[in-house]
């Protein structure tokens, strides 16, 4: 373009029409502006050989300039970008992870690629540490930008980031509310930040008994906490609007915020914590949800996690289990996606088997799948052949609870009424005839407890009869006499429920009791960690085929 406006005399737009027309080559195009040009440069006083040859190069150049002065631009920003991944990797991921902070599935990804190839840590975001954008505290550290939060807009992270220069950290949930703009960071913002872990920082002053790892425990108490921080800041802010001063206010500034109430119902579980985390982040930060089940998996599959699984084979199949994330329809197919925090994996399957397990298939559930594994073009696939919930593999592979209690602790067996079936009658589904039509492979299985023993964990010595569970060649007499003593064990039982086993023991020595039908319980999740929750784990016991 400056060629030809040097020395052709062409304006600015002209020389742009030639650069065009070189673009796209067309010869009638190029033949048009070379007259143009050769006329240009003899007005010039440039003699018609030279302009030519000039015309010639520039034409010849079209050829492959463009090609190569892109070729090398990009070269010199793979350079300048692995030079940084390389040397400053942390600083480059919270680069990355700012330019796509609004694409979650993508945000995902980076993390993971963090985790995974350069060991970093990312951890959630701070009131107190971080920026709208996400930013490298140390070099193998990343801080979660604010700004990648559902429901918090840039005028309530400017808020927050503001009142924290002026004035320092923020000190607790009260101090927070009183500093910053109360109309931009709104209660649906406060909740989406107490979600995402922005205030675990406060733990450190709080909870200085907790574990730096165990600060999320606050969340709960600061939920609950919540109303009562807005309103003392709107009084506040109302009060500073009419010039009023607090009683005490000449002295503090502030009356201080009461102590963090922090009861066990306040604690979240982490269900509900990673649940919150995903709803506000779009992914989970300090846990996953299948993690609580990994050991209680490893019963019901072979234990290998998703990024292990290797292909099966044509006609092969295993066992493997994820969380859900997606269920995505596509006419007659439809494709699962797991995730268990190691991988995701696309599990597919028609509509009419997808519709025969549907029931079993809901998003952010843990399922078990039995189905193949293919390996194509370096990724792997699944295809569904069956599936089954928590509660269904429980029900198949677990086959009793058993439970020791001391003779001064009798009030448990009153506290345990409300797990049993007959207080449940209501949330407990109808049995199914069999699971997955496999019934074949669960008769053929070890029943997993010694009904001889009366399907108790201890004899009368205390001693544990865990060991003794393969040993299942007894006295059909027996046997039919011990079924009639412990009828909450009779296999004839259909009902979704697992029978539960009680060994009383005193200083002098144990008994086992024997049960009614009454004495059987769903196993659901809110079941089991409850009963987790009223009887030590020396003293529960899970039995299993």
């Amino acid at each position: 373009m400056q060629i030809s406006q040097v020395m052709a005399g062409y304006s600015l737009g002209g020389a742009d029409m030639l650069r065009r027309a070189m673009g796209k080559k067309k010869p009638e195009e190029m033949a048009k502006q070379r007259d143009i040009f050769i006329t240009g440069a003899t007005e010039q006083g440039i003699d018609e050989a030279t302009s030519g040859g000039v015309f010639d190069l520039m034409e010849k150049f079209a050829g492959y300039g463009f090609n190569r002065s892109h070729s090398a631009a990009y070269g010199v920003l793979a350079y300048q970008t692995a030079y940084l991944k390389q040397y400053y990797p942390a600083e480059f991921m919270a680069a990355v992870l700012t330019s796509d902070m609004n694409n979650t599935d993508n945000v995902v990804f980076f993390i993971n690629d963090c985790r995974e190839n350069f060991d970093l840590t990312v951890v959630n975001p701070s009131v107190n540490r971080s920026e709208w954008h996400f930013v490298a505290d140390t070099p193998t550290n990343i801080i979660y930008g604010l700004g990648a939060i559902k429901g918090v807009g840039e005028g309530a992270v400017e808020s927050i980031v503001d009142a924290r220069r002026r004035e320092g950290p923020f000190k607790d949930l009260y101090d927070f509310c009183r500093r910053v703009d109360i109309k931009k960071v709104n209660k649906r913002t406060l909740e989406g930040l107490i979600n995402a872990g922005c205030f675990d920082d406060f733990a450190a002053t709080l909870r200085p008994d907790l574990p730096a790892d165990e600060a999320y425990e606050i969340r709960g108490a600061l939920m609950s906490q919540l109303p009562s921080a807005v309103q003392a800041a709107e009084q506040d802010r109302q009060n500073r609007e009419i010039g009023m001063m607090d009683l005490f206010g000449e002295m503090d500034g502030v009356v201080a915020a009461p102590p963090l109430v922090m009861t066990p119902e306040l604690i979240w579980g982490d269900k509900h914590r990673l649940k919150a985390e995903k709803n506000t982040l779009g992914l989970y930060l300090t846990g996953h949800p299948i993690n609580e089940y990994l050991d209680e998996l490893k019963r019901y599959t072979s234990g290998t996690r998703l990024d292990k699984l290797t292909d099966t084979g044509y006609n092969g199949s295993c066992y493997f289990a994820g969380l859900i994330i997606d269920i995505a329809n596509f006419g007659n197919r439809n494709v699962i996606i797991l995730d268990d925090g190691t991988s995701r994996l696309e599990v597919s399957c028609y509509a009419e088997r997808f519709n025969r397990v549907k029931e079993q298939l809901k998003i952010d559930e843990v399922v078990i799948i039995k189905g193949s594994i293919r390996e194509r073009d370096g990724r792997l696939f699944a295809r569904l052949d069956s599936a089954m919930s928590m509660v269904d593999a429980r029900l198949r592979w677990m086959k009793k609870i058993s439970i020791k209690i001391h003779g001064s602790d009798i009030n448990l067996l009153t506290r345990l009424q409300p797990l049993l079936k007959s207080a449940q009658a209501s949330i407990i589904p109808a049995p199914k005839l069999s699971h997955d039509n496999e019934q074949d492979e669960q008769n053929g299985s070890f029943n997993g407890y010694d009904a001889a023993m009366g399907g108790s964990l201890y004899d009368e010595n205390g001693n544990d009869l865990l060991a003794l569970e393969n040993d299942i060649n007894q006295n059909n007499a027996n046997q039919s006499y011990v079924n009639n003593a412990l009828s909450n064990t009779d296999a004839s039982i259909n009902d979704n429920c697992l029978p539960l086993g009680l060994s009383i023991y005193e200083e002098f020595g144990i008994a086992n009791v024997g049960l009614s039908e009454h004495w059987r319980i769903y196993p659901n999740d809110d079941n089991l960690q409850q009963l987790k929750n009223m009887v030590s784990e020396d003293n529960l016991h899970f039995h299993y085929s």
